[in-house]
């Protein structure tokens, strides 16, 4: 078979399938990824997001998904939906600005082009926003930024039809700034906003509420009134989009999260750095017990805690804050030196929950202010007393059991060769000198064996996306060690080994830790390790802390432990969220609401009240969680319910069949293209890979014709387009079924009827009147259209219907589906055709069949306006049947082959094929179709159809027929 006429019939089939992708949600998101990025696993309840949202405008949403199930693909995902769909001139993309290269990344691994994307580094780059707007689509900015106003002034002046905002949970009643930057951003109702975080609700209703608010400035500011079950109801599907990574295993039915299994390493410590941390804790818990429980609030009782947290971080960072005290408190104070700084501010960006709103610096920048403006605080007894601790620590930084406890977990790790290792550190500090010890390591273990580091901490903020590409793309890098910058939203499942090198107070800062490696993309077993010292201090926060939390829901067991003189385990899976945590803001303590902070962790241990607060903590997660259910503040989803709306949308919950006919599909077409059995093997393997591949060599358009030779299938075949509320929906009709098709069943048929590509004729008479729907037809379409999205809309009108039955939305919106009259965009012929099994006519009826052909044939090339005449007698002496003489002087040799019934093919002798093949161009086969004998064994040509194939032996397919010297030519 001629490759080049093969190549040219598959490029109408790759421009069906690149069509399709518009509609169908699983083709939309494998249509997303160009093949020079690695190929990616679509998961059911992404495709299930984005077919619940692809009729809806505005979209304005919530995705509350769990840490690590691809809140950024999924929005990404509807971005690309809107561009595709002419929706998406520009989109304003608010986050964390640690976040805003990966963002870069994520859009280029989807499809957005680099030169569409346009990353805000500074203030500098939004003053000149006007000059660049119209030429860049995706903007990124850190919300940093956005909250300065003289920068909000200039964003507000562009008109951005979508603005999606990552970890929005961080938008609060109280983040002044913040709030007043998104409510601006967000007030036109027409923009499609996107919120994602993975904790939506923290605790406080109110928060949520005006989260909520802020998708909907309709609702009422009245939050009590809005607080109520039926209005976190009717948000189900409309308003929020929770999945949890157990759906997501149900769903693939395997294993995609696999367990995470959490580790406490406990070491023996030395006699030095028992007394230590003795002598440090005794002078803690003295000084807090001075200042009482109010002393959390003070610039004293903030130093406490501080020195607490750097003293378990390393004795290196322990001892740089001792010093920095000591130093401060004698340095002479400098005329203009702030002295009032407000502790609540240094608690914020220190100690908070909030803490990654924006991180672009390390901790240890704010507690080196924080030193600076409260040492002097202090007596000078207290001095005295730092002065002799800080003479420990230097002795116990000459002998570290927790740092040569880690070097051993790593070497160990390494070695397996079981994953690569991540290691988290809060304080750069602290990285510092682990990096250091590693590298003057006394046996040279790390240099033996040749293990690469890279490390990532505030310093790097330009350095971020390179860094983790190092990370995750050279083999020899194996180790990365990072502070916090890099625990909230980076992606870095490359890992399955995280070493909390200083444990986290905070079970959400935890939380975000174990998310960078717990997550979608991850194959191994996670395996988190986190390292304390068999001392008073330690153990409190294992005993007190830890194990209490753990102990809500699991047994703590016992392994045999690869560092240390005990390990204590506890097992994470899919269905158990991390301690029920992620929704904490605000704890009931002592009859008042307090925030959820290290910093209240941490001033509750040194006033010998953690049983209490830890208490308090628990009471009000199982308070919370079940406040959360009994009011139905997240919906519930279930695998069946995912399920069923795939079947109604794509018409199938099982996305391995989609994956099966492209392969099918590929398979066919690769071979045909000259591919070789690994390069068509490889794109089997990814339907990403295919659906970028079909599209190479797509067109924009398709025929209004298009012809096939079928060995299943017969009659007409509609490509069409219907308009759902202004938007474009393709979808299949077959007439002889009467049957609308649409997702899997749609591809399956387009698939099965064009094994051989399809064909267009380069002209034809008659096939208009397959040209139209019947009424009928139309008004079927459109009725099972209207179901479909019936269902898909249900939601919204739960929505508007709850929120004004009680009173709780100003406007009395409805919703309108308006489905459009439907569009014929190809009509798709199929003719059934198996060789040897034609009917056979005799030779009679076949020959007032051949002379009914060449009547219409010749009168077809009179007809034409470059033809000055036509010699329908040369088929007496030549190898054709018609010589046309056109009007510049050239010739057409005509070959005239007609059928009773709709048969696309044409039976050549050897001569006939010679002939074609040496004439070339100038030679066309007219296949006259149709025709009707009747009773009296007259011929009926009323409904006769002609196609005219120039050069057929390149636009048909051919085949060797009936032994060497006849050949078959199939459309």
């Amino acid at each position: 078979m001629d490759t080049v006429n093969v190549k040219t019939r598959f490029q109408h089939l790759k421009t069906v399938m690149t069509l399709l992708s518009k509609s169908d949600p699983y083709l939309a998101v494998a249509s997303n990824y160009p093949r020079a990025f690695s190929p990616i696993t679509i998961y059911p309840h992404q495709v299930d997001l984005l077919s619940r949202l692809m009729f809806v405008r505005p979209i304005r949403i919530f995705i509350g998904d769990e840490i690590g199930l691809g809140k950024t693909v999924e929005s990404i995902s509807l971005l690309r939906h809107l561009e595709k769909a002419g929706e998406l001139k520009c989109v304003l993309i608010i986050v964390p600005r640690i976040l805003a290269g990966q963002w870069k990344t994520e859009l280029m691994r989807m499809g957005v082009s680099k030169e569409d994307i346009f990353l805000f580094g500074s203030g500098k780059d939004i003053r000149r926003l006007k000059n660049v707007v119209s030429d860049k689509k995706s903007f990124v900015i850190s919300i940093g930024l956005v909250r300065m106003e003289q920068h909000l002034k200039r964003l507000l002046n562009i008109d951005w039809d979508t603005i999606v905002i990552d970890e929005a949970h961080n938008v609060t009643l109280n983040s002044v700034r913040t709030k007043h930057a998104i409510e601006k951003l967000v007030e036109d109702t027409t923009r499609n906003i996107i919120f994602l975080s993975a904790t939506p609700h923290r605790g406080i209703a109110n928060d949520y509420l005006f989260r909520l608010r802020l998708l909907d400035s309709y609702l009422v500011e009245e939050y009590a009134k809005l607080d109520i079950n039926p209005f976190y109801e009717s948000t189900h599907n409309s308003l929020l989009f929770r999945r949890t990574k157990e759906i997501v295993n149900n769903l693939q039915e395997e294993e995609v999260f696999k367990p995470c299994k959490f580790q406490l390493h406990l070491m023996q410590p030395t006699p030095e750095e028992r007394a230590f941390t003795n002598a440090l804790l005794a002078f803690l818990k003295e000084k807090a017990r001075e200042l009482g429980e109010d002393g959390v609030n003070t610039p004293v009782g903030l130093l406490l805690v501080l020195l607490r947290k750097r003293a378990s971080s390393s004795p290196y960072a322990a001892i740089k804050t001792l010093r920095a005290i000591i130093k401060n408190f004698h340095k002479k104070q400098e005329e203009g030196e702030r002295q009032g700084v407000e502790v609540a501010d240094f608690e914020e960006m220190l100690l908070g929950e909030d803490y990654a709103v924006d991180i672009e610096t390390d901790f240890d920048d704010v507690a080196e202010g924080m030193l600076k403006a409260y040492s002097k605080a202090l007596k000078p007894r207290d001095i005295e007393t730092l002065t002799r601790i800080l003479e420990l620590a230097e002795q116990v930084s000459k002998r570290d059991s927790k740092l040569e406890a880690a070097k051993e977990l790593i070497l160990d790790l390494v070695g397996r060769n079981e994953g690569k290792v991540l290691i988290f550190t809060e304080y750069r500090d602290t990285l510092d000198y682990l990096k250091r010890a590693i590298e003057s390591d006394r046996d040279n273990r790390f240099r033996n064996f040749a293990i690469k580091f890279e490390t990532l901490s505030g310093k790097d903020k330009y350095r971020f996306e390179e860094v983790k590409a190092s990370f995750e793309d050279d083999p020899a890098v194996q180790v990365l060690m990072a502070t916090d910058v890099a625990s909230e939203g980076l992606n870095l499942q490359i890992a399955n080994h995280m070493i909390n090198y200083d444990a986290p107070w905070s079970p959400v800062k935890l939380e975000q830790r174990i998310g960078r490696i717990w997550r979608l993309g991850q194959r191994y077993i996670s395996y988190v390790y986190n390292m304390f010292l068999s001392t008073d201090s330690d153990l409190a926060i294992v005993e007190k802390l830890y194990e209490k939390i753990l102990n809500m829901e699991r047994a703590v067991g016992y392994a045999k432990p690869i560092i240390g003189e005990e390990v204590r385990v506890a097992n994470l899976t899919a269905s158990e969220e991390m301690w029920k945590t992620g929704e904490i803001g605000e704890i009931d303590y002592k009859g008042k609401k307090v925030r959820l902070t290290e910093h209240r962790l941490i001033y509750a241990e040194l006033t010998d009240q953690i049983d209490e607060f830890v208490k308090a903590f628990i009471a009000t997660i199982q308070s919370l969680n079940n406040e959360l259910r009994a009011k139905n503040v997240f919906p519930v989803y279930s695998a069946r319910s995912i399920r069923s709306n795939l079947k109604r949308t794509v018409g199938t919950d099982n996305l391995a069949e989609y994956k099966e006919i492209l392969g099918d599909l590929i398979t066919r077409i690769g071979y045909i293209e000259g591919k070789s059995e690994y390069e068509v093997n490889a794109l089997k393997k990814h339907p990403i890979k295919i659906m970028e591949y079909l599209k190479v060599g797509a067109r924009e358009n398709l025929p209004k014709f298009l012809f096939v030779s079928s060995e299943s299938e017969d009659g007409i075949f509609y490509i069409v387009e219907v308009e759902i509320n202004g938007r474009k929906y393709f979808i299949g009709y077959n007439r002889n079924k009467g049957e609308l098709l649409t997702g899997i069943n749609l591809i399956k048929f387009v698939a099965k009827v064009s094994k051989n590509g399809l064909s267009v004729p380069n002209s034809s008479l008659g096939a208009e009147k397959f040209a139209d729907l019947r009424v009928n037809e139309r008004s079927l379409i459109r009725n099972k259209i209207q179901r479909v999205l019936e269902d898909i809309f249900s939601p919204y009108r739960i929505y508007f219907r709850e929120t004004k039955k009680y009173g709780i939305r100003a406007d009395e919106q409805t919703v309108d589906v308006n489905v459009g009259e439907p569009k014929i965009i190809s009509t798709v012929v199929l003719a059934k055709h198996r060789e040897g099994k034609d009917e056979t006519i005799d030779e009679y009826l076949k020959k007032k069949v051949e002379t009914t052909a060449m009547e219409i044939a010749a009168a077809y090339e009179m007809s034409k306006d470059d033809v000055l005449k036509v010699d329908p007698e040369v088929y007496k002496s030549e190898s054709y049947d018609i010589l046309s003489y056109l009007k510049d002087g050239g010739k057409r040799y005509v070959e005239v082959k007609g059928h009773l019934g709709m048969k696309f093919y044409a039976e050549l002798t050897e001569n006939e094929y010679q002939t074609a093949e040496k004439l070339q161009d100038d030679y066309s086969l007219h296949l006259v179709l149709n025709l009707k004998a009747n009773e009296y064994g007259e011929i009926d040509k009323n409904d006769a159809i002609l196609l005219e194939f120039r050069n057929p032996l390149k636009s048909m397919q051919v085949k060797e027929s009936g032994g060497p010297t006849r050949y078959l030519l199939l459309a």
